[in-house]
């Protein structure tokens, strides 16, 4: 039996990544919330440091931005994107409850 994906509809997703992954993961079971940075190649960004939130479910990723799924080998060398903050859907809505934002929560989190 096929899962069936459930995407929103945006209409502007630039600048929204924390949000538009949350709800993404929210609305998906078994599929992790990602912070982290990715460095693009190309375009209008190419070369500087974004920080930036995807959805990942076993070698799957999902970037909100891009609203397209990729392999997680080539989205990680493509687009240079480095985890930083894996969240669970539970962990994800008591960082958001605690915070009152959709992210990034790294530099809230103790390492220890």
């Amino acid at each position: 039996m096929k899962t069936r994906i459930k995407i929103g509809r945006y209409r502007k997703r630039e600048g929204r990544c924390y949000e538009i992954a949350c709800c993404f993961v929210f609305d998906n079971e078994k599929w992790h919330l990602i912070h982290g940075a990715m460095f693009p190649n190309s375009g209008r960004y190419a070369g500087e440091k974004l920080l930036h939130a995807w959805a990942k479910k076993g070698n799957i990723v999902y970037d909100p931005v891009f609203n397209k799924f990729f392999e997680t080998i080539y989205y990680q060398t493509h687009y240079r994107a480095v985890e930083e903050g894996i969240y669970t859907k539970r962990k994800a809505l008591r960082l958001i409850i605690k915070h009152n934002h959709y992210g990034p929560w790294q530099e809230y989190i103790d390492p220890a």
